[in-house]
């Protein structure tokens, strides 16, 4: 009813009861909005227009953070590689979850097999939604996630920051 669009925007904040927000677009040449505080998302700008919520990955990041033994890594491949883990061997969520890095260093893939809830392209999906809210809160940045066919899994998660409207 929205006229929302298929991109899902995963931001990390500074202040607030949560670490990150789920940003929708309304507009396809969207740019981010400076703020997050509510539902709806109305400003005068119509490209910074949308809807935000928390994503599933909020928790899930925040209970895998205390599971780490020292601090989440800072470099997007062992970052990927910690979350690829805890979406595997923490909460069992999938079979198998293999990072390929991007070597543009834009982003990161995920090679995921055998989900637990199936279908990894549905709305804020609790393995994409950890991915991608561990990805975006550990390199402080927007992340957007996005999922691929591939012939070497059930589906790629794609997780990339240098491609986002802002």
């Amino acid at each position: 009813d929205l006229g929302l669009q298929e991109d899902r925007v995963y931001v990390p904040t500074d202040s607030g009861p949560t670490v990150a927000r789920l940003f929708v677009p309304q507009r396809t040449g969207y740019e981010l909005p400076d703020s997050f505080d509510g539902l709806l998302v109305v400003t005068e700008d119509e490209r910074r227009r949308g809807v935000a919520f928390e994503p599933t990955g909020v928790r899930l990041y925040e209970a895998l953070e205390r599971s780490l033994v020292g601090e989440p890594a800072d470099e997007p491949g062992a970052l990927g590689a910690q979350l690829a883990d805890g979406v595997v061997e923490t909460f069992e969520l999938a079979a198998s979850a293999t990072v390929d890095t991007d070597r543009s260093g834009g982003g990161i893939a995920i090679a995921v097999d055998g989900a637990a809830y199936g279908d990894l392209g549905r709305p804020d999906h609790p393995i994409v939604s950890l991915l991608a809210t561990g990805l975006a809160v550990g390199l402080d940045r927007p992340v957007r996630a996005t999922i691929e066919e591939t012939d070497r899994a059930d589906a790629l998660v794609v997780c990339r920051w240098d491609d986002i409207g802002e």
